[in-house]
């Protein structure tokens, strides 16, 4: 059995101090400050039961109040945590109606049903929520009925009730819990120092008006106080599941929305294929040219980091370069690449591939065709598909003999650079089309 090793006295901590919670000077882990608490709650909790012995059937329906407003209206009324709720009204009423020990009694009660309507609640948070809503009662009833003894006003001890209810309710705990470790609870406290004290003023404002009542005999005011929440807070459950089932429905028709388009996208990616097929079997062989011009182009926009739309139809774009061929049988002509620009065209949304279509056998200096464009007026996808072309066509086998190896083809293209061909698309083909070398380490012969 391992004993519990004593933590020294320390004021700064290690980097790699597991979470603390500081008593004084003295640290110790966060689960045993939380027991800790537990304990002095209880205590507290005892000292209320021992003391609360008159007007039992009263404050039995005072806790049941509480309970069902934490259970049924709980989450309607929240600022920065969910402490701040309409059951806090009924702990402020038996504080006015019986003191401290019947406050301390609704809050635990209060707390209680804060724990059991809180999911995936940790250990530690739990302890600390049940803490907040004991001590909150206990310390402000303490205080409050302190300075009645020495004949304060009235409202002044209200104001003390709250502020000290509120210090030791909502803020204490959520400084603790930042203090412990994961911001569980801590990040409830962000921003609550604002209008989150003023609704907390104002509920327990509310509170003192309702033991008003209590004593003059008007039951019928917890009726007309709890009913109203628990119908709001009924209705907005219902609006809630509504919004919730229609939410979830127009996710499931965009779900399916997306996947026709992504079926429609990839039968037009088939279309593009089986006209590529078709163009490149136009004499009777399939010779691969467009399919070898789609693979080029795409390597060469990889290596200027293209993105992936703008890949995917600079290689549609490759693929259909020659569409025109299919219309108008015959050697490429400027009539060729005006039908097959005007083919794309017909695509909605391929406005680019049509461009790369017309443009790809403009040249920089103007000498190309259709249009005789220059420089800038040729776009950078067209300029890629014109050099993966002639890449293409310089390599490929003619009926007249066998196509130019790999630096014969560099070395023209070189030299049509750049008044012809855009620089940074030759020196991409020459990333793409570069063989792919390792070191090869010599073999250790063993002995």
């Amino acid at each position: 059995m391992s004993r519990a090793r004593r933590t020294p006295f320390a004021v700064v901590r290690g980097p790699f101090a597991g979470s603390r919670v500081s008593f004084w000077s003295l640290e110790t882990s966060a689960d045993v400050g939380a027991r800790a608490l537990a304990a002095l709650a209880v205590t507290a909790l005892i000292w209320a039961v021992l003391s609360a012995w008159h007007a039992p059937a009263t404050l039995a329906l005072l806790i049941v109040c509480a309970v069902v407003l934490e259970l049924f209206a709980g989450d309607i009324l929240r600022a920065g945590g969910r402490v701040i709720g309409p059951s806090l009204t009924i702990v402020v009423a038996a504080f006015a109606l019986y003191g401290a020990p019947a406050a301390v009694l609704v809050g635990f009660a209060r707390g209680g049903a804060r724990l059991l309507s809180s999911r995936g609640l940790a250990g530690i948070d739990g302890a600390f929520i049940l803490s907040g809503s004991v001590f909150g009662p206990l310390v402000g009833g303490i205080i409050a009925t302190v300075a009645l003894s020495f004949h304060a006003p009235l409202l002044l001890a209200g104001a003390l009730y709250v502020v000290a209810a509120f210090v030791a309710e909502v803020i204490a705990p959520a400084a603790c819990m930042r203090s412990a470790g994961p911001p569980s609870l801590a990040l409830a406290g962000d921003g609550i120092a604002g209008w989150a004290f003023a609704a907390f003023a104002a509920l327990s404002a509310l509170g003192y008006l309702l033991a008003a009542d209590i004593v003059r005999g008007d039951w019928r005011v917890l009726a007309y106080f709890v009913v109203p929440l628990i119908v709001v807070r009924l209705s907005y459950s219902a609006l809630r599941a509504r919004s919730e089932r229609y939410m979830s429905a127009l996710e499931r028709e965009n779900i399916d929305f997306f996947d026709r388009i992504g079926k429609l996208d990839r039968i037009n990616g088939d279309l593009i294929e089986a006209l590529a097929f078709a163009i490149d079997y136009r004499d009777g062989v399939d010779s691969g040219r467009s399919r070898r011009t789609a693979q080029m182009a795409t390597a060469m926009g990889q290596s200027l980091g293209m993105s992936q739309v703008d890949l995917e139809m600079l290689r549609r774009g490759a693929l259909l370069h020659d569409v025109g061929m299919l219309a108008m049988p015959g050697q490429r002509t400027p009539r060729h690449i005006e039908v097959g620009a005007r083919l794309v065209a017909r695509w909605r949304d391929y406005r680019q591939i049509a461009q790369i279509v017309e443009q790809h056998c403009e040249l920089l200096d103007g000498s190309g065709y259709p249009r005789g464009l220059k420089a800038d007026e040729i776009s950078m996808a067209a300029r890629i598909v014109g050099v993966a072309t002639k890449y293409v066509d310089l390599t490929s086998d003619r009926p007249l003999g066998a196509g130019m190896s790999h630096e014969e083809a560099l070395s023209e293209i070189h030299a049509l650079t750049p008044h012809k061909y855009d620089e940074a698309a030759v020196q991409a083909l020459e990333a793409a089309v570069a063989p792919a070398t390792a070191e090869v380490l010599p073999l250790i012969r063993r002995g």
